[in-house]
């Protein structure tokens, strides 16, 4: 689950900084992160939507220990790790 907190943490910040170089923009906050990033046409709807789902889940394990939550998310796991996967592609197309 770390790993997961990790990712999530890292994927938004280096959207920050994208932001920062690529369009001037300073965005403080991750949701605020991908909106932008879709508001430029980095990326599209369906990963913005994949993107806020990938930090509520995060937050979710932060704030609350319940085991049925920790399930949930460890079942959305794949779902995640595609979503960072499908953004790393659309970060390397930056130059």
């Amino acid at each position: 689950m770390q790993k997961f907190e990790y990712c999530t943490e890292l994927t938004w910040k280096l959207g920050k900084v994208l932001l920062e170089w690529k369009f001037g923009t300073t965005v403080t906050f991750p949701k605020g992160v991908y909106r932008e990033l879709y508001i430029s046409q980095c990326i599209n709807d369906e990963l913005c939507q994949n993107l806020f789902q990938t930090l509520n889940d995060r937050n979710k394990m932060i704030h609350v220990y319940k085991e049925e939550m920790f399930l949930f998310v460890i079942e959305s796991i794949d779902n995640h790790k595609h979503t960072f996967f499908r953004l790393i592609e659309i970060f390397r197309t930056f130059k």
